[in-house]
């Protein structure tokens, strides 16, 4: 029984002495694409949007509504700009 297991055994043998290089790289290529399927998934439970049962608006107290009132309107004019005097050039004769 046990020659014609090695009978069997040596195609096998024969194809892995001649490319285990490819083999090998083959497994870690897919280990790595595989871990990265992982942590990708990972990333996305974790930064996905839950709905939040707290909310963090709160309601305006007096003191901003009277704030927002003394605003002023698009239709008021506005207030003229002034700008400053200019410099004298010290170049010019």
């Amino acid at each position: 029984m046990s020659g014609d297991l090695s009978s069997i055994l040596a195609p096998l043998k024969s194809f892995f002495a001649k490319h285990h290089p490819v083999v090998f790289i083959s497994i870690i290529l897919l280990l790595l694409a595989l871990a990265i399927f992982l942590l990708y998934g990972l990333l996305a439970i974790a930064n996905s949007t839950e709905t939040d049962t707290t909310s963090t608006i709160r309601p305006f107290d007096k003191t901003t509504i009277d704030k927002i009132k003394q605003l002023h309107g698009s239709g008021d004019s506005p207030e003229p700009i002034v700008f400053p005097s200019p410099r004298v050039n010290p170049f010019v004769e």
